[in-house]
């Protein structure tokens, strides 16, 4: 079976979805940044979501868009599994980016062993972006 046959790029199921947001929201500084984002990105266009199911499972949730340059440029992604996995969430975007006719794939982490993850799958650093909260 090939890899593009084990995957499923879907409409979010609407319980599927809003697990994936209560789960953002606990691993997220909710003083920073809410989940509501996510819904507002997505109704008003700003982003695409996708359920990303391996072997018929749901396994995680993407928000994305297509950018310029043929760039698939993720804004979050969520795992559906109490045990994430993270070979499938970079097989599962790779793919994706496949089917979308995207050449480069961008996303932003402040997590360092990510990085390292994604380096060993073929990713470069290629900038920082730091934020500063004003109140």
């Amino acid at each position: 079976m090939s890899e593009q046959a084990m995957v499923d790029f879907l409409p979010p199921e609407p319980e599927m979805l809003e697990l994936a947001i209560a789960k953002f929201q606990k691993v997220i500084d909710a003083g920073k940044i809410s989940s509501n984002w996510l819904r507002f990105a997505v109704a008003e266009g700003f982003l695409q979501v996708k359920q990303v199911n391996f072997q018929g499972q749901p396994a995680f949730m993407v928000w994305f868009n297509v950018g310029p340059e043929k760039r698939l440029m993720i804004d979050t992604v969520q795992s559906l599994q109490d045990r994430p996995q993270t070979e499938w969430i970079f097989e599962g975007v790779d793919l994706l980016a496949r089917n979308l006719g995207c050449t480069i794939i961008d996303f932003q982490t402040r997590r360092r062993g990510l990085v390292l993850q994604a380096q060993s799958h073929g990713y470069e650093v290629t900038r920082v972006m730091l934020s500063k909260f004003l109140r």
